[in-house]
């Protein structure tokens, strides 16, 4: 008896009923829900292609570096122009403010609603990385644009996923976790990943996608895919 029957991939947490295998960032989503990262929504669900906001970003991030102790610890004056009083995310914003994870803005807003894009993302969680750590440390600011040493520390990590689009790229949920995945763990460099340039500010393909051939009488390097 023959069968037309539909295979369906399968899921890579049974705690998501939508992240299934075959997603591009399944393995990283079903390492936060383990670290209890995230714990996703009440319905079950992931959403691991929606955007994720300031306010929900540096909650996530913070968390995971104080615990929830140390941030209901922090005072919940409000650190900025635009935030609500008594919003949930008062106390994570005010523990992040506190630790120079972020700045916000000139005109003295954090603008917590706002898609977070993957250059004010790597701020907060390069500095969480390195806070009072002996070990990553950021690197040297030589002079350029604000996010420079913040790209450069993801980047040698090879925590820039391939599906980024570009610096001003809108994080989803599944792009936060990739991210936080590839930081937290040393085996990822077989993952296809970005190599920032500075100070340029370019994305390409990491060093480890290429052959590079140094000619050292002529004093060029020529560097291309190896694939």
């Amino acid at each position: 008896v023959s069968c037309a029957c539909a295979i369906l991939p399968s899921a890579a947490s049974a705690s998501f009923t939508d992240v299934y295998s075959t997603h591009i960032n399944a393995t990283a989503i079903a390492y936060v829900q383990q670290q209890n990262i995230v714990s996703g929504y009440s319905d079950g669900s992931y959403r691991p292609n929606q955007k994720i906001n300031r306010a929900e970003f540096t909650k996530i991030v913070t968390l995971a570096k104080f615990g929830q102790q140390m941030i209901d610890m922090c005072a919940s004056s409000l650190r900025f122009s635009d935030l609500a009083a008594g919003a949930w995310y008062t106390h994570y914003i005010c523990r992040a403010k506190d630790a120079e994870l972020i700045g916000g803005y000139p005109d003295g807003t954090f603008r917590p609603d706002q898609p977070i894009t993957l250059t004010e993302a790597a701020k907060i969680i390069a500095r969480a990385d390195t806070f009072n750590a002996g070990d990553p440390v950021l690197p040297k600011d030589n002079g350029g644009p604000w996010y420079d040493i913040y790209m450069q520390y993801l980047s040698k990590q090879y925590a820039i996923p391939r599906n980024i689009t570009g610096l001003q790229h809108q994080l989803t949920r599944g792009d936060m976790a990739e991210i936080i995945y590839r930081l937290r763990n040393k085996n990822v460099l077989h993952l296809p990943s970005f190599e920032y340039e500075s100070p340029t500010g370019d994305l390409v393909n990491h060093g480890s996608q290429y052959v590079t051939y140094q000619n050292s009488t002529e004093a060029y390097v020529i560097k291309y895919p190896a694939d």
